[in-house]
């Protein structure tokens, strides 16, 4: 046993089963990455063997505030006719794809946890203006574009607006500009245990769950990515569209559009605050964690969002309804969203 224990840690060619991980904690593997791992990384032995076996994220860059972006593993840029990008198919860490399938799939916490949600669902509350807010969300890297939408909301007299810092670095700079700001640093490190390993996928996710959390409590939300610039007033627009749950259409993921024609965009919604849209926000974070197959996959919110929604439709469809989310009316509601 000894000897098969010692060869698999220095043997590259390793016979294992690679439906079960060879580690199943998060400690940093002292081996070589297999031939697998080197292949689901996209890049060639010789690199996979100086990378990091986990993605990592900092703030902090040489005793000093990171510059944007420059706190991240930096993926290798190639040159296309289209121009740079970059590479597809690879990533700057060794990817164990039997160790990330077999992360937990659940939501870390629920909205309904005072614990977890309490402050930001207070500070929802004191911000709101006709039971109505307008939520951003990123992180230290995202700081120049979260400004630049609060100062973009705030021109159309949306004071009513906060933002979900999914770092205590975001929350103080924006505490400091009297910016209301929600610190969800804590939540999204219990993602940590999940499937979700990149930064990036655990911030886009941990978004809905919060804002769950401010439906759960009445209160409706426009949540919209840091990069969406608002050039003129939209809230009480979209508030008055019929539909309980309305979303900007999107493309992607294929599947959705396939069976109702429509994807949906998981960054620009505009949600009513009551426990059903609640549960259907909540719903499509689980539905997104199910869908996590793609590794390469940065935008697992969407999946979940666009699933639920082509669902919804084909259960409607199903049943005789129209199927377009609309308010009142007899018969049987239609699910709960619109795609505006």
């Amino acid at each position: 046993m000894r000897l098969a224990l010692f060869w698999l840690a220095v043997s590259s060619r390793a016979r294992y089963d690679p439906g079960k991980p060879q580690e199943h904690d998060g400690r940093v593997p002292s081996r070589r990455p297999s031939d697998r791992e080197v292949a689901d990384s996209g890049v060639r032995r010789e690199e996979a063997e100086r990378m990091p076996w986990f993605p990592s994220h900092s703030t902090v860059c040489d005793g000093r505030p990171c510059a944007p972006g420059e706190g991240n593993l930096q993926h290798v840029r190639e040159d296309t006719p289209r121009g740079w990008r970059y590479k597809q198919w690879t990533q700057p860490y060794i990817h164990r794809e039997a160790w990330v399938q077999a992360r937990s799939r659940d939501v870390p916490h629920s909205p309904d946890e005072v614990a977890v949600y309490g402050d930001a669902v207070a500070l929802a509350k004191r911000t709101a203006l006709d039971g109505r807010v307008v939520v951003t969300s990123g992180d230290w890297d995202y700081r120049e574009l979260v400004l630049n939408f609060v100062l973009h909301a705030h021109k159309l007299a949306y004071h009513n607006t906060l933002v979900l810092s999914m770092e205590a670095e975001l929350h103080s700079d924006l505490t400091a500009r009297a910016i209301p700001s929600a610190d969800l640093s804590r939540s999204l490190a219990a993602w940590n245990e999940t499937c979700l390993q990149r930064h990036i996928q655990a911030a886009r996710t941990e978004r809905h769950v919060a804002v769950a959390a401010m439906l759960a409590a009445g209160i409706d939300v426009l949540l919209c990515d840091a990069t969406v610039v608002l050039l003129r007033p939209v809230v009480a627009e979209l508030a008055a569209i019929p539909a309980d749950l309305a979303v900007q259409r999107d493309a992607w993921p294929e599947d959705p559009v396939r069976k109702v024609g429509v994807a949906a965009n998981a960054g620009f919604y505009y949600a009513h605050g009551t426990a059903a849209v609640s549960e259907f926000v909540l719903s499509a974070v689980r539905r997104g964690l199910i869908e996590f197959y793609l590794r390469w996959n940065n935008i697992g919110d969407q999946y979940g969002l666009s699933f639920v929604m082509a669902d919804a439709k084909m259960d409607a469809k199903a049943d005789g309804g129209a199927g377009g989310g609309r308010r009142g009316g007899g018969g049987r509601p239609g699910p709960p969203w619109g795609a505006a």
